[in-house]
């Protein structure tokens, strides 16, 4: 049965009356890239080494939008669209990567408990724990470690398959292990004072020196790190975290890509 459109033609009918009987002869599927309304034409991507058609017209019973997917016949020397497709025929493939992300930025917190105050350092050399110096709160140091990560290199629409956070642990000067505290942060630059960007949720591990762990990264926390709502992962330790270790991140991230077959 032939389906008719608003004015009252079916498909044939459309081609009959604006064609008639110059040559027709050959028809491909392709995907709609960019539409001209002031001259009229489409690029229209057919797949293959030879670039995208250019100069692509439609028939007046078809609406173009990007991105779809559609039915051309060569008439002439030019091509037109017929139509939408109801099915991309199109074959894809997957294909598997896996991104080690590498902090882009560092910075060392220290907090003083005697003075309740910060100092912070752009310093990749980090330590996280508390060092008791024996001489009360004027002597006792929190250490806090701060990374800023850059997603950008997970292309967009990838399919996330596995994210997860190590962290290498070495001995500190005067402890084999610590508690830490595991955060996501919105810093973009060296903090001041309090790190009141600290982001609500955390996660608590425990760092045992000379060992590298891993720890999943939570599906809102790795959407907030590649929507950019968080710039980054800190460790922080409790208040009865007493020791430090030296510490240095990774994040590695696994996806898929679909593309379509050339």
């Amino acid at each position: 049965m032939s389906t008719k459109n608003s004015l009252g033609m079916t498909l044939q009918d459309s081609i009959t009356t604006i064609f008639g009987r110059q040559s027709q002869t050959l028809s491909r599927l392709g995907t709609i890239t960019d539409i001209d309304y002031d001259a009229a034409n489409l690029h229209v991507d057919i797949g293959g080494d030879n670039g995208p058609l250019t100069g692509v017209r439609w028939i007046n019973t078809y609406t173009p939008i990007i991105n779809d997917y559609v039915v051309l016949l060569q008439v002439g020397n030019g091509w037109w669209v017929l139509g939408g497709n109801s099915k991309d025929q199109r074959s894809y493939t997957k294909r598997y990567e896996t991104a080690r992300l590498l902090p882009t930025r560092y910075w060392q917190g220290v907090y003083h408990p005697g003075t309740e105050t910060w100092d912070w350092y752009s310093e990749p050399n980090q330590r996280v724990g508390i060092e008791d110096l024996g001489g009360g709160n004027a002597s006792i140091y929190q250490y806090n470690a701060l990374w800023r990560f850059d997603f950008s290199e997970i292309p967009s629409g990838a399919e996330i398959l596995s994210s997860t956070f190590d962290v290498s642990v070495g001995i500190g000067p005067d402890a084999m292990q610590t508690d830490a505290v595991l955060h996501m942060h919105a810093n973009e630059t060296l903090p001041s004072g309090v790190p009141a960007s600290w982001i609500p949720g955390e996660i608590d591990v425990s760092l045992n020196g000379n060992v590298t762990q891993r720890f999943a990264l939570p599906e809102m926390w790795l959407n907030s790190l590649i929507t950019g709502s968080a710039k980054g992962v800190g460790l922080s330790p409790p208040p009865s975290a007493y020791g430090t270790v030296y510490v240095s991140p990774v994040i590695t991230v696994g996806y898929a890509i679909q593309e379509a077959a050339g």
